[in-house]
């Protein structure tokens, strides 16, 4: 059997104070850390983490992109390689937490592109999201990448927003 993967369900709150501080990689360390809520998955030799992704604009904004901090931190933690810049987001989005369900999936629909489909095909990824909202932006996450050769999509989310 392979590695184990841990699985974290936090408190919002918990990720606002830890992850505020985007240029402190502890913050997302301690997260991953936090024994809140565990199930463990196996993962194999092919299994890829993969960060949501910000649009540029976004990030220049923001200044950090918290997908791909976590990302960062459980794939040193568990040895998986994480290919940050292969899921792109090419189309600049509204917030999705602005927006009711049906919007939100019209909102992200073709916002999404792989840049290279090479890294991903026949692997297993591991997709991070910071926050599920309902679902939309995963869902056409894991359709871009099964449609570009990934044999499995798995999410992981750190938070869930509850209307």
């Amino acid at each position: 059997m392979g590695k184990r993967l841990t699985e974290l369900a936090l408190q919002s709150s918990l990720i606002e104070r830890t992850l505020q501080n985007a240029h402190n990689p502890a913050a997302a360390d301690t997260v991953w850390g936090c024994p809140a809520h565990r199930a463990d998955t196996a993962v194999s030799a092919q299994t890829v983490i993969i960060p949501v992704p910000l649009h540029v604009k976004r990030l220049r904004k923001r200044e950090f992109n918290q997908s791909a901090i976590i990302s960062s931190v459980i794939g040193k933690k568990y040895g998986i390689p994480v290919a940050a810049n292969t899921l792109m987001r090419h189309r600049h989005t509204k917030p999705q937490v602005e927006l009711d369900g049906r919007d939100r999936k019209e909102n992200v629909a073709g916002a999404f592109s792989v840049d290279n489909q090479k890294l991903i095909e026949g692997k297993e990824i591991i997709l991070i999201d910071d926050v599920y909202t309902s679902g939309s932006t995963i869902n056409e996450c894991s359709k871009v990448l099964k449609k570009n050769g990934a044999v499995k999509v798995y999410v992981i989310t750190i938070a869930r927003m509850v209307d």
